[in-house]
């Protein structure tokens, strides 16, 4: 007879604590929850969801804010079929563009943009131009948000802030210090939305192949997992397509094999992060943690990631649907790059809480035939674009490689710029 199976000994098992970085974070960000009171909800007629975008034009044939007109379409949209109001806080990063002039075609592109879409009364601008601001970029441009908890008749409104063009406010994670920082204050004083969503200019909310023929709409999917399963956060899997130069459409084109690969590997099975491009949090622990990253570490890139693990070093309830996607801009010029920075900006977030499991990317043998299988899955059936596809993927493999060099990024010194190429 065999001997009966022994429990585990969980006195023998080591917990590792953070790093003095990583308890720095999970310090702060307890302190900020601490400082949010809980009070009674109030009685709305619909709930109410709080989106929160940053942007910047780094395209000089005005690309994004073409893809931003049919991100707020599609917002619009899915909104009002799933019955909610949407408070839209939008920061226009860094002057709003790469160059002086593209920051104002942008912003007075987007402002008419959203003042047809949404009605003038509903939209408010404010231009931070000449506002005393520090060289630290951890410290947050103060201004205050007019939204309100009172139920409306008009399902949207609309804040749009300008950042000054400054140093400290190059990034996206400066442009989220602002945002999260006003949310933070203003939750405090009592407004309370049902929900925050990160959403980026290009992410239009899909659903997967598998139920895209349904009637779901993904907005109500995304908040209804985070309420009904009593999560604290959830988020989509990437989607990332080439967008069409002159209408800011998605594009049915293939994507580099970087981008390509990281979908394969982040599927269901396999929770990679919750994708910023997509986020959706309960308010508090949105505002408090984005605040704390955004003040300790102004040059991560991924801030997605370190909100993710920050939220499993205190065990809060996460998840990563497989049956909502996001659209994501696949640079044309050098993809690799953009996955390599990515991912030695997740090397040093590992290191910040070692006792968590780490993002580990496939071999270098498994990510390349996962690309492949891909690809003639594609091609077998009838996608024409595949084999040329997996021709220029072979011919880029020297390139490639740079992926999976093990790298290590500073989150505190270096650069936070964008560096999103062509879309």
């Amino acid at each position: 007879m065999s001997a009966e199976r022994q429990p585990p000994n969980l006195n023998n098992i080591v917990e590792i604590s953070p790093s003095p970085e990583g308890l720095e974070l999970v310090a702060k960000f307890r302190d900020y929850l601490s400082q949010i009171p809980t009070l009674e909800k109030p009685l709305r007629k619909r709930p109410l969801l709080t989106v929160t975008t940053h942007i910047w034009e780094d395209q000089e044939n005005g690309l994004t804010l073409k893809i931003f007109a049919q991100t707020v379409s599609a917002l619009k949209k899915m909104a009002e079929n799933a019955n909610l109001d949407i408070d839209w806080l939008i920061i226009l990063n860094n002057g709003g563009g790469k160059t002086v002039e593209m920051g104002q075609q942008f912003t007075a592109g987007s402002l008419n943009l959203l003042k047809d879409t949404f009605e003038s009364q509903n939209v408010n601008y404010r231009d931070l131009e000449g506002v005393n601001q520090s060289d630290d970029p951890t410290i947050a441009l103060g201004f205050e948000l007019g939204f309100e908890n009172l139920s409306r008749d008009t399902g949207f409104k609309v804040e749009v802030i300008r950042q000054p063009v400054s140093l400290a406010n190059v990034g996206k994670i400066r442009a989220i210090r602002d945002s999260s920082t006003a949310l933070f204050k203003h939750i405090q004083s009592g407004y309370q939305p049902d929900a925050i969503l990160q959403l980026d200019v290009e992410s239009i909310l899909t659903l997967s192949k598998n139920v895209e023929n349904t009637d779901f709409n993904p907005l109500s999917v995304l908040f209804n997992n985070l309420v009904r399963q009593k999560l604290d956060a959830v988020s989509t899997k990437d989607r990332f397509v080439h967008f069409n130069a002159e209408t800011g459409e998605a594009l049915n084109d293939p994507v580099p094999s970087p981008q390509l690969g990281y979908e394969l590997v982040n599927t269901r099975g396999n929770f990679i992060t919750l994708a910023g491009g997509a986020i959706m949090a309960k308010p508090a622990i949105y505002a408090a943690g984005m605040k704390a990253i955004a003040e300790l570490f102004p040059c991560i890139v991924p801030e997605d990631y370190l909100f993710t693990q920050l939220l499993r070093q205190e065990k809060y309830a996460l998840k990563s649907l497989a049956v909502v996607k996001h659209l994501n801009g696949a640079p044309k010029i050098k993809p690799a790059q953009q996955m390599q920075r990515w991912k030695a900006h997740a090397a040093a977030v590992d290191e910040l809480f070692p006792g968590l499991k780490p993002y580990k990317t496939e071999s270098f043998l498994n990510y390349t035939l996962l690309v492949i299988k891909n690809r003639l899955q594609e091609a077998w059936h009838g996608n024409s674009k595949a084999l040329p596809a997996l021709a220029r993927d072979v011919r880029d493999l020297p390139n490639t490689v740079v992926i999976f060099r093990k790298d290590t990024a500073n989150l505190k010194i270096g650069s936070a710029t964008w560096q999103r190429n062509a879309m």
